[in-house]
């Protein structure tokens, strides 16, 4: 499949997206969500049947929905195109680790503690790191990135 080909097919599912969710990124937010989190939960139901331990299971459906998540959030959602994606996909994963550490805590407590069935345990820590990972990515990852902002921090502290 060349470029192009592939530049149309994100510009028709961008536009589509756009149509079906309005034009505000956190209800595209949202849709690229409910997306990620149909391969997220089919990968975990699927690790659970196949009674593979519950933290890699987690883990393994959580990283697959990660990177599905950056990719249609930078091409189809907010169009980043300002830093490059090594520069994007560095600040995307260091504000993934803590959103990894909140899903799998509230996973094995919610499982294991409060005797939930382990999908709704998920889909628990999912409205847990929603607003979070919505603001993050759209002011850090997405945008000029955490040294830009810290250094507009520092300087408005300095005058």
């Amino acid at each position: 499949m060349h470029v192009s080909n592939i530049n149309e097919s994100v510009n028709r599912f961008s536009t589509a997206l756009r149509r079906a969710f309005g034009g505000g990124f956190f209800s595209r937010y949202l849709a690229v969500g409910a997306i990620v989190f149909v391969i997220d939960v089919g990968l975990f139901q699927t690790f659970v049947a196949l009674r593979v331990t519950l933290w890699i299971g987690t883990s393994i459906a959580y990283a697959v929905g990660v990177v599905v998540h950056f990719l249609l959030n930078k091409y189809v959602n907010f169009r980043a195109f300002d830093r490059t994606i090594l520069a994007q996909a560095r600040t995307y994963v260091i504000l993934q680790i803590p959103t990894l550490v909140v899903t799998a805590l509230v996973v094995e407590v919610c499982t294991y503690g409060l005797h939930l069935m382990p999908l709704v345990a998920k889909a628990i820590s999912i409205a847990i790191n929603l607003p979070i990972g919505f603001l993050s990515h759209r002011y850090l990852t997405f945008s000029a990135g955490i040294g830009s902002m810290a250094r507009r921090v520092i300087a408005r502290y300095r005058s």
